[in-house]
């Protein structure tokens, strides 16, 4: 047994032996550099760093914008306590897992995507690693000494459990992809929170963190302020730019300095609450508030009424509402509500609301922008009517233009003076009419109904009229046509029955022979004259 310690012991002497003449060649010629003026006795003369010196080294490794791309070898340094490699230009960070004396580590300023393992670091006080591109941050759940950890301006998106950390002071996540944070409530030294400029939709509760002096969680998601309890050392909080529109309790913060609540969607229905609070008015800054989102596209036809009400704020003591039309006061009264009883024309515009409270003199609150688009009634002067005639050879025509709209559609009804059998068309076109007077109604799908105040008349043009008897017994067997040109003959359903080149005489054949009794139409030359003939046999 004695000649196995012996050997043993050998064996371990001339380990240390052969590791105190070790050397190693690091990568980055700027850090060697450094550690030569920090440390120099870590460094031999070939610029190669001697680990067993390394290993001796300590207090503070300090390299700070020495434009340092890697830090291999600073895992020899197992002594040091202090490290500053701030404003360099590392990717990468080698393990740590010897330097078990570590207090404070400063790698801020760089381009790290992680960080190394802290896990056998149970001394550590300070982190600071902020303006990198770290996604991820290792398990803290060791470090139950760390007072400060600043990790803002990074790419992260989680964070680890933190619950262990019960002495943590600061906590900065500033300027990350967060959108919640991790149950922070159990950090009972937590005297400052910075998280702003964030994604963060809901606040942690912070209702056990008695010591907490200072928090920032502006330019969120945040809809509703965290829940406070009693903070009798909170000075400032700062909850502005979110889309907080819920209030919790602020009246147990009696140290309260400065709240910012500006640019969030809060109504005097919440900051009434505030009113108890000494010196409210100076401690709470609530303006400028984010419009609230109220307003829509609103049409109408003319003359019916119009009714735009707020619904805001409705119950609470000392309001006052003001409207505004393209950005000139038109209305001020104690009600929410802007009423047009026949809207017209003029009423078109842009439209909001502004709220007043006696209790917060300093404060207006807005509506966003209500668009009012009023579809007028259909204008006499604008519809055009046109006409075709009655006459033997066709029926009249009536064609009305001048109201166009595929949103609201238009029903056209003709009424004829004499009789009560409506024609109803949808496109304006009336055809077949062989009355000649009418009275016009509009009706349009979006209520508006006008009547046409004159009466539409259609020109009757009379033809001539003759009688053929077609039977070969010498008396008004045939018409002739005494005009030169042509004449057309049709039967009373527009089929065309025999064509002549005039002057000539029709006996009442077709090409097919005789034809029947009935009513037909002669058009000479084109319509320049017209005959109506019955044939009678």
């Amino acid at each position: 047994m004695r000649k196995f310690y012996i050997i043993f012991l050998i064996s371990i002497l001339a380990y240390f032996s052969k590791v105190s003449a070790q050397t190693v060649l690091l990568p980055d010629t700027n850090f060697t550099k450094c550690l030569k003026t920090v440390f120099p006795s870590s460094i031999n003369t070939s610029n190669q760093l001697i680990i067993s010196e390394a290993n001796k080294a300590k207090g503070t490794l300090s390299c700070v914008n020495m434009k340092i791309t890697s830090a291999e070898g600073i895992q020899y340094f197992t002594s040091v306590s202090t490290i500053k490699l701030n404003t360099n230009n590392l990717s990468f960070f080698p393990q740590i897992n010897l330097l078990t004396s570590l207090q404070n580590i400063d790698v801020s300023e760089n381009q790290l995507e992680s960080l190394p393992s802290f896990l056998n670091q149970k001394r550590l006080k300070t982190i600071f690693a902020q303006r990198n591109k770290i996604k991820a941050l290792p398990d803290l759940s060791n470090n139950d000494s760390l007072i400060t950890l600043y990790i803002h301006t990074n790419q992260l998106d989680t964070l680890p459990d933190l619950g262990k950390l019960k002495n943590l002071v600061t906590l900065n996540v500033t300027y990350n992809n967060l959108k919640y944070l991790p149950n922070i409530n159990q950090l009972v030294s937590l005297q400052n929170l910075y998280a702003w400029k964030n994604q963060l939709i809901e606040a942690p509760s912070l209702t056990a963190l008695n010591q907490l002096i200072y928090v920032d969680l502006s330019y969120n998601l945040l809809k509703k302020t965290p829940e406070l309890g009693s903070k009798p050392n909170l000075n400032i909080a700062y909850f502005n730019d979110n889309q907080i529109s819920v209030l919790t309790d602020f009246s147990q913060c009696t140290q309260l300095q400065k709240v910012r609540l500006y640019n969030n969607m809060l109504t005097f229905s919440e900051t009434i609450k505030l009113i108890n609070i000494p010196k409210y008015d100076t401690i709470f800054k609530l303006m400028p508030n984010k419009p609230i989102k109220l307003g829509k596209l609103i049409e109408t036809n003319q003359a019916l009424p119009i009714n735009i009400t707020i619904g805001i704020d409705q119950k609470v003591v000392g309001i006052k509402y003001e409207w505004f039309k393209n950005g000139n006061l038109i209305n001020s009264k104690p009600t929410d509500s802007l009423v047009f009883i026949k809207a017209d024309l003029k009423d078109e515009g842009k439209y909001y609301c502004t709220i007043k409270n006696c209790f917060f003199p300093n404060v207006t609150l807005n509506s966003d922008t209500f668009t009012i688009k009023v579809i007028p009634c259909p204008d006499p002067s604008n519809i055009i009517i046109t006409s075709n005639e009655i006459n033997c050879l066709s029926q009249g025509t009536i064609n009305i233009n001048g109201y166009n709209s595929t949103t609201y559609p238009a029903t056209y009804e003709l009424l004829p003076t004499l009789n009560s059998k409506t024609i109803n068309s949808t496109s304006g076109n009336f055809e077949g009419l062989s009355e000649s007077s009418f009275k016009l109604k509009i009706k349009i799908k979006n209520g508006c109904n006008y009547t046409y105040p004159d009466i539409i008349t259609i020109p009757q043009k009379e033809c001539d009229e003759v009688l053929i008897s077609p039977d070969n017994d010498g008396s008004s067997d045939s018409y002739y046509f005494a005009d030169t040109g042509k004449v057309v003959i049709y039967d009373k359903r527009g089929n065309i029955i025999k064509t002549l080149t005039i002057p000539a005489s029709w006996d009442g054949t077709s090409e097919k022979g005789k034809v029947s009794n009935g009513f037909f139409v002669a058009d000479i030359n084109g319509g320049k004259k017209i005959i109506g003939i019955t044939v009678l046999y």
